[in-house]
């Protein structure tokens, strides 16, 4: 069975502290940590102290929030999110393209998100493996022509030795059936990013549009096993309440291993 994670990123109004604790009792076998706080000027002694204190791995990062760049800038941005996953010896790291970014890197000087981004992860010596998340189908999306389709971005990832993040709530308009897109990118997929659509992005698994529960039992037919991550909403767990933060993650936990053989 694929380890279950816990996205920092679903309880980002609490400490990280909080969401340790609350990963802890709720029983995820670890977590993907979103670069924030005091990890945002190279500061990691206390998430190590942490991961010890609940023993509770790390097992993947994720690049900085958008807002986040505003401060470090792109480039750094990248660089500290490699540095976290070597210092807390994780296996892979998450980022998001550059909505500029084209499959050929043509006219990359344009755009200068997509130089950066080039610059780092086509020329470095990092090791941990570098997973580009699928992005959003819909009308208004700047690379909706390019790595939206499945067949240009597993083509993208193979030439230059990528892996990908399949976010579920990504395909949620996706004119691709979730399978096919699935299988399509199958080969490079080491991470998933598990939650719905209803009447907004990244909402319970259990509830919303997409059929999750007949996906899970797809990629368990698959031998999908590589990380699965809730990355779900705080509002969806209904952030204010930690009694039923607890609950509907308890819950999301369930259904995923009720549905993957």
């Amino acid at each position: 069975m694929p380890k279950i994670l816990l996205s920092t990123a679903s309880l980002y109004p609490y400490s990280l502290k909080e969401v340790f604790s609350i990963a802890k009792h709720t029983k995820f076998d670890g977590l993907e940590l979103v670069i924030s706080g005091k990890c945002l000027k190279g500061d990691f002694n206390n998430v190590k102290d942490l991961t010890n204190s609940y023993n509770l791995p790390i097992y993947t990062v994720h690049e900085p929030l958008f807002l986040f760049y505003r401060k470090p800038g792109v480039e750094n941005s990248l660089k500290l999110t490699f540095d976290a996953a070597s210092h807390l010896k994780c296996d892979s790291v998450t980022l998001h393209l550059p909505p500029l970014l084209r499959p050929d890197n043509s006219h990359p000087w344009w755009d200068s998100y997509s130089k950066q981004f080039l610059k780092v992860i086509l020329n470095n010596n990092f090791k941990p493996l570098i997973a580009l998340e699928t992005v959003f189908d819909r009308k208004f999306n700047l690379y909706k022509k390019y790595f939206a389709d499945p067949n240009v971005l597993i083509s993208y990832t193979l030439k230059h030795n990528l892996f990908i993040t399949f976010d579920t709530t990504h395909h949620g308009l996706r004119s691709y059936s979730i399978e096919k897109t699935f299988d399509i990118l199958k080969s490079r997929i080491i991470n998933i990013h598990l939650s719905n659509t209803k009447r907004r992005k990244h909402e319970l698994p259990y509830l919303g549009k997409i059929p999750l529960k007949k996906f899970l039992k797809f990629i368990s037919n698959r031998n999908y096993r590589n990380f699965l991550t809730l990355e779900i909403s705080p509002f969806a767990l209904n952030f204010w309440n930690k009694k039923r933060v607890k609950e509907r993650l308890k819950r999301s936990i369930n259904f995923c291993k009720e549905n993957i053989y």
